[in-house]
Protein backbone atom coordinates (compact mmCIF):
# COMPACT_ATOMS: atom_id res chain seq x y z
CA UNK A 1 0.00 0.00 0.00
CA UNK A 2 2.79 2.38 0.93
CA UNK A 3 4.68 1.54 -2.26
CA UNK A 4 1.55 2.34 -4.27
CA UNK A 5 1.29 5.69 -2.51
CA UNK A 6 4.92 6.40 -3.31
CA UNK A 7 4.29 5.66 -7.00
CA UNK A 8 1.28 7.96 -7.12
CA UNK A 9 3.20 10.77 -5.43
CA UNK A 10 6.06 10.36 -7.89
CA UNK A 11 3.64 10.58 -10.81
CA UNK A 12 2.08 13.78 -9.47
CA UNK A 13 5.51 15.28 -8.91
CA UNK A 14 6.46 14.66 -12.55
CA UNK A 15 4.11 17.36 -13.82
CA UNK A 16 3.80 21.12 -13.40
CA UNK A 17 0.79 23.34 -12.88
CA UNK A 18 -0.12 25.81 -15.62
CA UNK A 19 -2.71 28.50 -15.06
CA UNK A 20 -5.59 28.20 -17.52
CA UNK A 21 -7.93 30.79 -16.06
CA UNK A 22 -9.14 33.82 -18.03
CA UNK A 23 -8.14 35.98 -19.74
CA UNK A 24 -7.17 33.73 -22.65
CA UNK A 25 -4.90 35.22 -25.31
CA UNK A 26 -4.75 32.51 -27.97
CA UNK A 27 -2.56 32.42 -31.07
CA UNK A 28 -2.85 29.78 -33.77
CA UNK A 29 0.42 28.51 -35.18
CA UNK A 30 -0.20 27.15 -38.65
CA UNK A 31 3.15 26.39 -40.21
CA UNK A 32 5.80 23.71 -40.48
CA UNK A 33 8.41 24.32 -37.79
CA UNK A 34 11.78 22.62 -37.47
CA UNK A 35 13.31 21.87 -34.09
CA UNK A 36 15.77 24.75 -34.44
CA UNK A 37 13.10 27.25 -35.48
CA UNK A 38 10.60 26.73 -32.68
CA UNK A 39 9.77 30.14 -31.14
CA UNK A 40 10.83 30.66 -27.55
CA UNK A 41 8.29 31.69 -24.92
CA UNK A 42 9.40 35.32 -24.89
CA UNK A 43 8.58 35.49 -28.59
CA UNK A 44 5.08 34.15 -27.96
CA UNK A 45 4.10 36.57 -25.19
CA UNK A 46 1.77 38.38 -24.57
CA UNK A 47 -0.18 35.33 -25.81
CA UNK A 48 -0.70 32.74 -23.09
CA UNK A 49 -2.22 30.00 -25.28
CA UNK A 50 -0.38 28.62 -28.32
CA UNK A 51 -2.69 26.48 -30.46
CA UNK A 52 -1.00 24.08 -32.88
CA UNK A 53 -3.08 23.71 -36.04
CA UNK A 54 -4.32 21.16 -36.99
CA UNK A 55 -4.76 17.63 -35.70
CA UNK A 56 -7.18 15.88 -38.03
CA UNK A 57 -8.96 12.54 -38.00
CA UNK A 58 -6.33 11.28 -40.43
CA UNK A 59 -3.41 12.41 -38.26
CA UNK A 60 -1.49 15.56 -37.32
CA UNK A 61 -0.73 18.23 -39.93
CA UNK A 62 1.34 21.42 -40.09
CA UNK A 63 2.35 22.66 -36.60
CA UNK A 64 0.91 19.63 -34.81
CA UNK A 65 2.90 17.33 -37.08
CA UNK A 66 6.01 19.41 -36.41
CA UNK A 67 5.42 19.01 -32.68
CA UNK A 68 5.07 15.24 -32.99
CA UNK A 69 8.35 15.02 -34.93
CA UNK A 70 10.38 16.66 -32.15
CA UNK A 71 12.56 14.48 -29.92
CA UNK A 72 11.12 13.95 -26.44
CA UNK A 73 13.78 16.05 -24.71
CA UNK A 74 13.25 18.95 -27.12
CA UNK A 75 9.49 18.90 -26.56
CA UNK A 76 10.00 18.86 -22.80
CA UNK A 77 12.47 21.76 -23.02
CA UNK A 78 9.96 23.83 -25.01
CA UNK A 79 7.18 23.00 -22.56
CA UNK A 80 9.33 23.98 -19.58
CA UNK A 81 10.15 27.31 -21.23
CA UNK A 82 6.51 28.02 -22.03
CA UNK A 83 5.18 26.93 -18.65
CA UNK A 84 7.69 29.16 -16.87
CA UNK A 85 6.06 32.09 -18.71
CA UNK A 86 2.50 30.92 -18.07
CA UNK A 87 1.87 29.75 -21.65
CA UNK A 88 -0.23 26.64 -22.31
CA UNK A 89 0.55 24.68 -25.48
CA UNK A 90 -2.55 23.03 -26.94
CA UNK A 91 -3.41 21.30 -30.18
CA UNK A 92 -6.24 22.57 -32.36
CA UNK A 93 -8.33 19.84 -33.93
CA UNK A 94 -10.09 19.56 -37.28
CA UNK A 95 -10.41 23.05 -38.85
CA UNK A 96 -12.61 23.47 -41.89
CA UNK A 97 -10.87 20.70 -43.78
CA UNK A 98 -12.09 17.81 -41.64
CA UNK A 99 -15.88 17.40 -41.59
CA UNK A 100 -15.93 14.65 -39.01
CA UNK A 101 -19.65 14.93 -38.23
CA UNK A 102 -20.66 14.65 -41.87
CA UNK A 103 -18.23 11.76 -42.33
CA UNK A 104 -20.04 9.93 -39.50
CA UNK A 105 -16.85 9.41 -37.53
CA UNK A 106 -17.38 7.65 -34.22
CA UNK A 107 -17.32 10.57 -31.74
CA UNK A 108 -16.21 8.46 -28.76
CA UNK A 109 -13.33 6.75 -30.55
CA UNK A 110 -12.25 10.00 -32.20
CA UNK A 111 -12.16 11.75 -28.83
CA UNK A 112 -10.12 8.90 -27.37
CA UNK A 113 -7.67 9.02 -30.29
CA UNK A 114 -7.26 12.79 -29.97
CA UNK A 115 -6.81 12.70 -26.20
CA UNK A 116 -4.35 9.82 -26.51
CA UNK A 117 -2.26 11.82 -28.98
CA UNK A 118 -2.32 14.89 -26.73
CA UNK A 119 -1.26 12.91 -23.66
CA UNK A 120 1.39 11.03 -25.61
CA UNK A 121 3.00 14.27 -26.75
CA UNK A 122 2.77 16.15 -23.48
CA UNK A 123 0.39 18.91 -24.56
CA UNK A 124 -1.70 20.95 -22.15
CA UNK A 125 -5.12 20.61 -23.76
CA UNK A 126 -7.26 20.71 -26.89
CA UNK A 127 -8.91 23.42 -28.97
CA UNK A 128 -11.85 22.13 -31.01
CA UNK A 129 -12.08 24.18 -34.20
CA UNK A 130 -14.88 22.21 -35.81
CA UNK A 131 -16.40 23.86 -38.87
CA UNK A 132 -18.64 21.15 -40.25
CA UNK A 133 -21.11 23.74 -41.53
CA UNK A 134 -23.45 21.47 -43.47
CA UNK A 135 -24.08 19.18 -40.50
CA UNK A 136 -24.50 22.07 -38.06
CA UNK A 137 -27.06 23.70 -40.32
CA UNK A 138 -28.91 20.79 -41.89
CA UNK A 139 -28.61 17.84 -39.51
CA UNK A 140 -28.98 19.56 -36.15
CA UNK A 141 -30.19 16.66 -34.02
CA UNK A 142 -27.42 14.36 -35.19
CA UNK A 143 -24.80 17.12 -34.86
CA UNK A 144 -25.89 17.92 -31.30
CA UNK A 145 -25.80 14.25 -30.29
CA UNK A 146 -22.39 13.78 -31.95
CA UNK A 147 -20.87 16.85 -30.31
CA UNK A 148 -22.27 15.99 -26.88
CA UNK A 149 -20.73 12.51 -26.99
CA UNK A 150 -17.45 13.86 -28.36
CA UNK A 151 -16.96 16.57 -25.74
CA UNK A 152 -17.97 14.25 -22.90
CA UNK A 153 -15.48 11.56 -23.91
CA UNK A 154 -12.75 14.09 -24.71
CA UNK A 155 -13.09 15.65 -21.26
CA UNK A 156 -12.99 12.25 -19.57
CA UNK A 157 -9.99 11.07 -21.58
CA UNK A 158 -8.01 14.28 -21.03
CA UNK A 159 -8.39 13.97 -17.28
CA UNK A 160 -9.12 17.62 -16.54
CA UNK A 161 -6.97 19.31 -19.16
CA UNK A 162 -8.60 22.42 -20.68
CA UNK A 163 -10.78 22.27 -23.78
CA UNK A 164 -11.53 25.37 -25.80
CA UNK A 165 -14.16 25.55 -28.53
CA UNK A 166 -13.69 27.77 -31.57
CA UNK A 167 -16.98 28.03 -33.46
CA UNK A 168 -17.86 30.57 -36.07
CA UNK A 169 -20.57 33.08 -35.24
CA UNK A 170 -21.82 33.50 -38.82
CA UNK A 171 -24.08 30.49 -38.89
CA UNK A 172 -27.11 32.07 -40.54
CA UNK A 173 -29.53 31.15 -37.80
CA UNK A 174 -28.32 27.59 -37.37
CA UNK A 175 -25.56 27.02 -34.84
CA UNK A 176 -26.05 30.24 -32.88
CA UNK A 177 -29.13 31.76 -34.46
CA UNK A 178 -31.59 31.06 -31.65
CA UNK A 179 -31.95 29.44 -28.26
CA UNK A 180 -32.96 26.29 -30.19
CA UNK A 181 -29.68 26.19 -32.14
CA UNK A 182 -27.00 23.51 -31.97
CA UNK A 183 -24.43 25.48 -30.00
CA UNK A 184 -26.93 26.92 -27.52
CA UNK A 185 -28.17 23.41 -26.76
CA UNK A 186 -24.61 22.09 -26.71
CA UNK A 187 -23.61 24.64 -24.10
CA UNK A 188 -26.58 23.58 -21.98
CA UNK A 189 -25.65 19.91 -22.37
CA UNK A 190 -21.87 19.91 -21.99
CA UNK A 191 -20.85 23.52 -21.35
CA UNK A 192 -19.14 22.42 -18.17
CA UNK A 193 -16.69 20.43 -20.33
CA UNK A 194 -15.67 23.54 -22.30
CA UNK A 195 -13.18 25.83 -20.57
CA UNK A 196 -13.74 28.79 -22.90
CA UNK A 197 -14.90 29.73 -26.39
CA UNK A 198 -12.80 31.44 -29.08
CA UNK A 199 -15.48 33.09 -31.21
CA UNK A 200 -14.51 33.59 -34.84
CA UNK A 201 -15.73 37.13 -35.41
CA UNK A 202 -14.57 37.37 -39.01
CA UNK A 203 -15.41 36.04 -42.48
CA UNK A 204 -18.77 37.77 -42.34
CA UNK A 205 -20.35 40.25 -44.73
CA UNK A 206 -19.21 43.81 -45.25
CA UNK A 207 -20.19 45.98 -42.30
CA UNK A 208 -20.23 43.13 -39.77
CA UNK A 209 -17.95 42.86 -36.73
CA UNK A 210 -16.30 46.12 -37.72
CA UNK A 211 -17.05 48.17 -34.60
CA UNK A 212 -17.47 47.74 -30.88
CA UNK A 213 -21.25 47.46 -30.89
CA UNK A 214 -21.59 44.68 -33.45
CA UNK A 215 -18.58 42.82 -32.03
CA UNK A 216 -19.27 42.60 -28.29
CA UNK A 217 -22.72 44.14 -27.74
CA UNK A 218 -25.47 43.64 -30.32
CA UNK A 219 -25.57 43.03 -34.06
CA UNK A 220 -28.45 44.16 -36.27
CA UNK A 221 -27.61 41.32 -38.66
CA UNK A 222 -28.96 38.01 -37.37
CA UNK A 223 -26.48 36.07 -39.49
CA UNK A 224 -23.46 37.63 -37.78
CA UNK A 225 -24.00 37.75 -34.05
CA UNK A 226 -22.17 39.80 -31.43
CA UNK A 227 -20.95 38.24 -28.21
CA UNK A 228 -23.73 39.94 -26.28
CA UNK A 229 -26.33 38.30 -28.53
CA UNK A 230 -24.82 34.86 -28.01
CA UNK A 231 -24.50 35.38 -24.27
CA UNK A 232 -28.12 36.42 -23.96
CA UNK A 233 -29.52 33.58 -26.07
CA UNK A 234 -27.32 30.72 -24.97
CA UNK A 235 -26.47 31.69 -21.42
CA UNK A 236 -22.73 31.62 -22.13
CA UNK A 237 -21.02 34.10 -19.79
CA UNK A 238 -19.19 36.93 -21.55
CA UNK A 239 -16.05 36.12 -19.59
CA UNK A 240 -16.09 32.63 -21.12
CA UNK A 241 -15.90 34.00 -24.68
CA UNK A 242 -12.78 35.44 -26.32
CA UNK A 243 -13.02 37.81 -29.27
CA UNK A 244 -11.53 36.10 -32.32
CA UNK A 245 -9.95 38.33 -34.97
CA UNK A 246 -7.73 38.20 -38.01
CA UNK A 247 -4.73 40.49 -38.23
CA UNK A 248 -4.26 40.12 -42.00
CA UNK A 249 -6.85 41.15 -44.60
CA UNK A 250 -5.31 38.63 -46.98
CA UNK A 251 -6.79 35.86 -44.84
CA UNK A 252 -10.41 36.98 -45.24
CA UNK A 253 -12.80 34.61 -46.97
CA UNK A 254 -14.56 37.35 -48.95
CA UNK A 255 -13.22 40.35 -50.83
CA UNK A 256 -14.51 43.75 -49.82
CA UNK A 257 -14.90 42.85 -46.14
CA UNK A 258 -11.62 44.30 -44.90
CA UNK A 259 -13.45 46.49 -42.38
CA UNK A 260 -13.84 43.38 -40.18
CA UNK A 261 -10.17 43.65 -39.25
CA UNK A 262 -10.58 46.17 -36.46
CA UNK A 263 -7.74 48.54 -35.73
CA UNK A 264 -6.08 47.19 -32.56
CA UNK A 265 -6.52 50.52 -30.79
CA UNK A 266 -10.26 50.49 -31.48
CA UNK A 267 -10.48 46.83 -30.45
CA UNK A 268 -8.62 47.45 -27.21
CA UNK A 269 -10.82 50.40 -26.28
CA UNK A 270 -13.86 48.26 -27.04
CA UNK A 271 -12.69 45.43 -24.78
CA UNK A 272 -12.04 47.73 -21.82
CA UNK A 273 -14.76 46.95 -19.31
CA UNK A 274 -16.62 44.59 -21.66
CA UNK A 275 -15.88 41.58 -19.46
CA UNK A 276 -14.87 39.28 -22.32
CA UNK A 277 -12.67 36.24 -21.82
CA UNK A 278 -9.72 37.46 -23.88
CA UNK A 279 -8.60 37.61 -27.51
CA UNK A 280 -7.92 34.94 -30.13
CA UNK A 281 -5.91 35.77 -33.26
CA UNK A 282 -5.60 33.76 -36.45
CA UNK A 283 -2.79 33.13 -37.26
CA UNK A 284 1.01 33.03 -37.00
CA UNK A 285 3.60 31.68 -39.38
CA UNK A 286 7.37 31.94 -39.05
CA UNK A 287 7.65 34.36 -41.95
CA UNK A 288 5.39 36.99 -40.38
CA UNK A 289 5.75 36.23 -36.70
CA UNK A 290 5.85 39.80 -35.41
CA UNK A 291 2.57 40.87 -37.06
CA UNK A 292 0.07 38.93 -34.90
CA UNK A 293 2.18 39.64 -31.82
CA UNK A 294 2.09 43.38 -32.43
CA UNK A 295 -1.65 43.20 -33.09
CA UNK A 296 -2.29 41.82 -29.60
CA UNK A 297 0.29 44.07 -27.93
CA UNK A 298 -1.35 47.14 -29.41
CA UNK A 299 -4.81 45.85 -28.49
CA UNK A 300 -3.85 45.24 -24.87
CA UNK A 301 -2.03 48.55 -24.67
CA UNK A 302 -5.16 50.39 -25.80
CA UNK A 303 -7.31 48.36 -23.43
CA UNK A 304 -5.13 49.06 -20.41
CA UNK A 305 -5.02 52.81 -21.11
CA UNK A 306 -8.73 53.20 -21.92
CA UNK A 307 -10.93 55.13 -19.45
CA UNK A 308 -12.75 53.02 -16.90
CA UNK A 309 -16.14 51.82 -18.13
CA UNK A 310 -19.22 53.39 -16.51
CA UNK A 311 -20.92 51.36 -13.80
CA UNK A 312 -23.38 48.83 -15.22
CA UNK A 313 -21.68 48.80 -18.64
CA UNK A 314 -20.45 45.24 -18.26
CA UNK A 315 -22.30 42.79 -20.48
CA UNK A 316 -21.18 39.62 -18.78
CA UNK A 317 -23.50 37.11 -17.20
CA UNK A 318 -22.14 35.33 -14.18
CA UNK A 319 -20.03 32.27 -14.80
CA UNK A 320 -19.73 29.15 -12.75
CA UNK A 321 -16.18 28.72 -11.42
CA UNK A 322 -13.83 26.93 -13.79
CA UNK A 323 -10.67 25.04 -12.87
CA UNK A 324 -7.81 27.53 -12.64
CA UNK A 325 -4.99 25.12 -13.32
CA UNK A 326 -4.30 21.80 -14.92
CA UNK A 327 -1.65 19.23 -14.08
CA UNK A 328 0.75 18.72 -16.97
CA UNK A 329 2.01 15.12 -17.02
CA UNK A 330 5.48 14.12 -18.07
CA UNK A 331 5.96 13.17 -21.70
CA UNK A 332 5.23 9.65 -22.84
CA UNK A 333 7.58 8.27 -25.43
CA UNK A 334 5.72 8.46 -28.75
CA UNK A 335 4.96 5.23 -30.52
CA UNK A 336 3.46 6.68 -33.68
CA UNK A 337 4.97 5.49 -36.92
CA UNK A 338 5.66 7.53 -40.01
CA UNK A 339 2.46 6.20 -41.52
CA UNK A 340 0.48 8.18 -38.92
CA UNK A 341 1.43 11.51 -40.45
CA UNK A 342 1.11 13.05 -43.91
CA UNK A 343 4.16 13.22 -46.11
CA UNK A 344 6.46 16.14 -45.54
CA UNK A 345 6.22 19.23 -47.68
CA UNK A 346 9.37 20.87 -49.07
CA UNK A 347 10.82 23.45 -46.71
CA UNK A 348 13.39 26.14 -47.33
CA UNK A 349 15.24 25.13 -44.15
CA UNK A 350 17.08 21.92 -44.85
CA UNK A 351 16.98 21.03 -41.17
CA UNK A 352 13.21 21.01 -41.13
CA UNK A 353 11.89 17.50 -40.56
CA UNK A 354 8.21 18.19 -40.43
CA UNK A 355 4.95 16.86 -41.73
CA UNK A 356 2.89 19.04 -43.99
CA UNK A 357 -0.76 19.83 -44.15
CA UNK A 358 -0.64 17.60 -47.21
CA UNK A 359 -3.81 18.76 -48.80
CA UNK A 360 -5.75 18.44 -45.58
CA UNK A 361 -6.05 22.12 -45.28
CA UNK A 362 -9.12 23.98 -46.23
CA UNK A 363 -10.36 26.96 -48.04
CA UNK A 364 -12.50 29.47 -46.28
CA UNK A 365 -16.18 28.75 -46.73
CA UNK A 366 -18.01 30.79 -49.30
CA UNK A 367 -20.70 33.13 -48.15
CA UNK A 368 -24.08 31.57 -47.74
CA UNK A 369 -26.94 33.19 -49.60
CA UNK A 370 -29.36 35.36 -47.74
CA UNK A 371 -29.59 36.33 -44.14
CA UNK A 372 -31.14 34.57 -41.21
CA UNK A 373 -34.05 35.89 -39.25
CA UNK A 374 -33.57 38.33 -36.44
CA UNK A 375 -31.58 37.25 -33.42
CA UNK A 376 -33.73 35.28 -31.03
CA UNK A 377 -32.44 37.01 -27.94
CA UNK A 378 -30.68 40.08 -26.68
CA UNK A 379 -27.77 40.89 -24.43
CA UNK A 380 -29.91 42.11 -21.58
CA UNK A 381 -28.20 39.91 -19.00
CA UNK A 382 -25.88 41.82 -16.72
CA UNK A 383 -23.26 41.05 -14.13
CA UNK A 384 -19.83 42.12 -13.08
CA UNK A 385 -17.28 39.73 -14.52
CA UNK A 386 -13.81 41.23 -14.71
CA UNK A 387 -12.27 42.84 -17.76
CA UNK A 388 -9.81 40.90 -19.84
CA UNK A 389 -7.22 43.63 -19.50
CA UNK A 390 -4.93 41.51 -17.35
CA UNK A 391 -2.02 40.45 -19.53
CA UNK A 392 -0.81 36.92 -18.99
CA UNK A 393 2.70 37.78 -20.09
CA UNK A 394 4.26 40.34 -22.39
CA UNK A 395 7.49 40.40 -24.27
CA UNK A 396 9.49 43.58 -24.63
CA UNK A 397 7.66 46.32 -26.46
CA UNK A 398 8.37 46.93 -30.09
CA UNK A 399 9.05 43.43 -31.35
CA UNK A 400 10.19 43.59 -34.95
CA UNK A 401 10.69 41.11 -37.71
CA UNK A 402 14.26 40.69 -36.51
CA UNK A 403 12.85 39.13 -33.35
CA UNK A 404 11.03 36.44 -35.28
CA UNK A 405 12.45 32.92 -35.34
CA UNK A 406 14.18 31.84 -38.51
CA UNK A 407 11.66 30.57 -41.01
CA UNK A 408 11.64 26.88 -41.73
CA UNK A 409 9.27 27.33 -44.62
CA UNK A 410 7.96 30.06 -46.84
CA UNK A 411 5.42 32.38 -45.24
CA UNK A 412 2.91 31.35 -47.87
CA UNK A 413 2.35 28.08 -46.03
CA UNK A 414 0.10 29.89 -43.61
CA UNK A 415 -3.50 29.20 -44.54
CA UNK A 416 -6.41 31.55 -44.55
CA UNK A 417 -9.09 32.42 -42.11
CA UNK A 418 -8.72 29.71 -39.52
CA UNK A 419 -9.44 27.08 -42.06
CA UNK A 420 -6.86 24.64 -43.31
CA UNK A 421 -6.00 25.93 -46.78
CA UNK A 422 -4.17 24.06 -49.41
CA UNK A 423 -0.98 26.03 -50.08
CA UNK A 424 -1.50 25.29 -53.75
CA UNK A 425 -5.03 26.65 -53.81
CA UNK A 426 -3.86 29.93 -55.31
CA UNK A 427 -4.38 32.12 -52.29
CA UNK A 428 -2.27 35.25 -52.40
CA UNK A 429 0.40 35.77 -49.76
CA UNK A 430 -0.52 39.25 -48.62
CA UNK A 431 1.03 39.28 -45.16
CA UNK A 432 2.50 42.70 -45.68
CA UNK A 433 0.14 44.74 -43.53
CA UNK A 434 2.21 46.92 -41.20
CA UNK A 435 1.75 46.88 -37.48
CA UNK A 436 2.52 49.84 -35.30
CA UNK A 437 5.15 49.44 -32.63
CA UNK A 438 3.59 49.15 -29.20
CA UNK A 439 4.13 52.20 -27.00
CA UNK A 440 5.48 52.45 -23.49
CA UNK A 441 2.02 52.16 -21.98
CA UNK A 442 2.40 48.39 -22.10
CA UNK A 443 5.34 48.31 -19.70
CA UNK A 444 3.14 48.19 -16.62
CA UNK A 445 1.14 45.29 -18.06
CA UNK A 446 4.39 43.50 -18.86
CA UNK A 447 5.60 43.95 -15.29
CA UNK A 448 2.38 42.58 -13.86
CA UNK A 449 2.51 39.64 -16.24
CA UNK A 450 6.10 38.89 -15.31
CA UNK A 451 5.20 38.90 -11.65
CA UNK A 452 2.28 36.55 -12.34
CA UNK A 453 4.49 34.15 -14.30
CA UNK A 454 7.15 34.26 -11.59
CA UNK A 455 4.55 33.46 -8.93
CA UNK A 456 3.23 30.60 -11.06
CA UNK A 457 6.75 29.23 -11.41
CA UNK A 458 7.42 29.59 -7.69
CA UNK A 459 4.19 27.78 -6.85
CA UNK A 460 5.06 24.97 -9.26
CA UNK A 461 8.56 24.65 -7.75
CA UNK A 462 7.17 24.58 -4.22
CA UNK A 463 4.62 21.95 -5.24
CA UNK A 464 7.29 19.79 -6.86
CA UNK A 465 9.57 20.15 -3.81
CA UNK A 466 6.73 19.16 -1.49
CA UNK A 467 5.87 16.15 -3.64
CA UNK A 468 9.54 15.12 -3.78
CA UNK A 469 9.72 15.28 0.01
CA UNK A 470 6.63 13.08 0.27
CA UNK A 471 8.12 10.60 -2.20
CA UNK A 472 11.29 10.37 -0.12
CA UNK A 473 9.30 10.00 3.07
CA UNK A 474 7.17 7.29 1.51
CA UNK A 475 10.28 5.42 0.41
CA UNK A 476 11.61 5.45 3.97
CA UNK A 477 8.28 4.20 5.28
CA UNK A 478 8.31 1.43 2.69
CA UNK A 479 11.59 0.11 4.09
CA UNK A 480 10.15 0.10 7.61
CA UNK A 481 7.06 -1.87 6.68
Amino acid sequence: MISTLVSLLALSASGAAIDVSAPHYSLYLYDDVSAGSWPSADKVQPYNRLLLAFWESGGPTAASSSWASLPDDKRQSILNDYHDKGIAVMVSAFGAGDSVIGKKKDPVKLAQDLAGWVNQHGLDGVDVDLEDFDSLQNDKDYALDWLSKFYTELSNSLGGKPISSTPTAWMYGSAFGSADSVYCKLNSAVGDKISWYNMQLYNGAQGTWNNCDNTVKHSDNGAFLALGDISGMCGIPMNKMAVGKLWDKGELAHAGTEDQIMDPTALGQCLAGAGTGGVMVWSASLGSWDKPLNYLKDTLGAESSAPAAPAGNNLAVSASPAPSSVAVPALVSPSATSSDTPSAAPATDASSSVGSSSGAAAVSPSSAPGSASNVGGSSSASASAGSSSAVAGSSSAGASSSDAPQSASDASTSSGSNQAADPKAGQSDSKTAGSSTPDASKSSASGAAGASAAANKENSSASALSASFLVAAGAVLATLF
